[in-house]
């Protein structure tokens, strides 16, 4: 079964910034580039027969455009086991607000989402083994790096396919904000 998300993609120059963050890290397996997303909900795998009612709702979500800025690095869980790595972006309350519409809308069509807060990141790299010391190059680096913001005009229901090469991602629709 197809897995799914719902995510705001960036331009080929912000994913490419983001991939200067990457720093040598045994074992770090570093997500490409060209799918650097900033995911709003992981609807994991579901039906296929959901899909019509998931883009009927979403397609009706009214959101203003908005503005994202970079702030720095982290990870996840903490610094002492760190399994991801990401980059933050700015708490933005619009992205709050379109994130909650797009659970809610996704709730509607029976589909369970993950009960955690959402913490607006862009994950960069998984560590299956790490130790503190390893990934403290890539947490330690200065967070008056230069990013250009990034104006969210839209959000993307994403179809992720797992193949032998990494994920496949392909677009399923795109709903646009409004300005």
């Amino acid at each position: 079964m197809p897995r799914f998300f719902i995510a705001i993609d960036f331009t080929p120059e912000f994913k490419h910034e983001l991939g200067q963050l990457r720093v040598t890290i045994p074992g770090a397996k570093w997500v490409p580039e060209e799918q650097l997303h900033l995911t709003l909900a992981f609807l994991g795998e579901i039906d296929t027969a959901l899909i019509p009612c998931v883009t009927q709702l979403l397609a009706t979500i009214r959101a203003p455009s908005f503005i994202l800025r970079y702030v720095g690095t982290g990870c996840f869980p903490d610094r002492r086991s760190p399994h991801v790595l990401w980059a933050g972006l700015e708490p933005q309350p619009l992205l709050f607000d379109l994130v909650d519409k797009i659970r809610t809308s996704v709730a509607v069509c029976g589909i369970p989402l993950e009960t955690r807060t959402f913490a607006p990141h862009v994950t960069l790299a998984r560590l299956k083994s790490s130790s503190p010391r390893e990934s403290n190059a890539f947490l330690s680096q200065p967070h008056t790096t230069s990013f250009p913001p990034v104006e969210v005009h839209e959000f993307i229901l994403f179809e992720s396919r797992l193949t032998s090469h990494g994920a496949l991602h392909t677009i399923v629709q795109t709903f646009k904000l409004t300005g």
